[in-house]
């Protein structure tokens, strides 16, 4: 069971290390671009996207792959595309969305309306913000490729295929449920989005409990980001 691996503590450490430190670098080099040309303009809003990509979900892969190899796996034990022919695996993943979409869309319109009651910003996660802005064909098929198949990948092996089972392997299930979730909303660094990730944090976690197996979360996250991300074209704006 995936599931339920022996995750090694210092493998552990070293990926989260290797991507703090990544992640840090990231936005160093968004505050020198900054700084250089200035914040809100179109140049520098689209670099901090491509940096933010590499530095996260591009350094992700690199630092997964030495996980594995660290403990003697490969992709394809990690992952096993096959799952992808079997119809159940679909019905959870298609069934989970149908339910958890308008759960979090909803907490994310009360969560909106609370914080502009109380005068907290309410703006779009920045990726959203730049995905309106763009009608470019290829500046679209990069956001697609990045929303639909890199971060769905990338955060459930982080997030439900590694962290989870390892602190849940130390004794602590519920706390392994809570603390994955608020990290895995807490790397979107958006105020109104956190609550509503949260919880579908929680249902990623349940449906891997349900199916065991990794890439019904995987599919679950790319289909919840494809209808954000299709809505956001066909509409200009964003449901989430």
């Amino acid at each position: 069971m995936i599931a339920e691996r022996p995750w090694k503590f210092e493998p552990v450490m070293r990926l989260a290390i290797g991507m703090f430190a990544s992640i840090s670098v990231g936005v160093l080099l968004v505050q020198v671009f900054s700084l250089i040309w200035g914040a809100d303009t179109p140049l520098v809003k689209r670099l901090a996207f491509v940096v933010g990509t590499l530095s996260f979900h591009g350094a992700a892969f690199l630092f997964i792959f030495l996980f594995l190899r660290e403990h003697g796996l490969t992709w394809r034990q990690l992952l096993d595309w096959r799952g992808l022919r079997k119809v159940r695996l679909w019905i959870w993943c298609v069934a989970t969305i149908a339910i958890v979409f308008p759960i979090v869309w909803a907490i994310n319109q009360v969560t909106t309306s609370f914080l502009k009651k109380l005068h907290f910003p309410t703006e779009l996660q920045s990726s959203v913000q730049l995905l309106q802005e763009t009608h470019e064909v290829f500046q679209l098929i990069y956001f697609g490729l990045i929303a639909v198949v890199a971060a769905p990948i990338v955060e459930e092996i982080l997030f439900r295929g590694i962290l989870y089972p390892y602190v849940k392997r130390l004794g602590y299930p519920g706390t392994a449920l809570i603390t994955t979730s608020l990290l895995f909303a807490a790397t979107h660094a958006n105020l109104p989005a956190f609550l509503p990730l949260v919880v579908l944090a929680m249902f990623l976690v349940v449906l891997y409990e349900l199916t065991d197996d990794l890439l019904a979360p995987i599919l679950a996250h790319s289909l919840f980001n494809l209808i954000n991300f299709v809505y956001v074209i066909r509409n200009d704006i964003s449901p989430f």
